[in-house]
């Protein structure tokens, strides 16, 4: 399988090639043009085709830890210490929100 390195050729006799992602270490989101070109037998050249891959940001995922219960009149703590990133941002901000109270 080989490995992708911007501006270095791979040249293979497979029409089709895997890009094989780490899940350790996955691409970051961002558009990825790759470049094709085939030689035939005679050893022409074609002219270059390209394909644009976006890898998509999917979003930090929220995690939020309360107590199920809490004595009348006490304080209480929310936590959404546990939420992360997995493209690798940052969070920089937690929205809070009351949404209902049921009786």
């Amino acid at each position: 399988m080989p490995k992708f390195e911007i501006g270095v050729p791979v040249p293979t006799t497979d029409a089709k090639v895997e890009v094989e992602v780490d899940a350790n270490d996955p691409l970051r989101p961002g558009r990825y043009i790759f470049e094709l070109q085939v030689v035939d037998d005679d050893g022409n050249v074609s002219a270059p085709a390209q394909a644009v891959v976006t890898i998509t940001d999917p979003g930090p995922t929220a995690v939020i830890e309360a107590p199920s219960e809490v004595p009348f009149g006490e304080s209480f703590a929310l936590s959404g210490e546990g939420s992360f990133d997995v493209a690798g941002g940052t969070i920089r901000e937690y929205v809070w929100t009351l949404v209902n109270v049921e009786r």
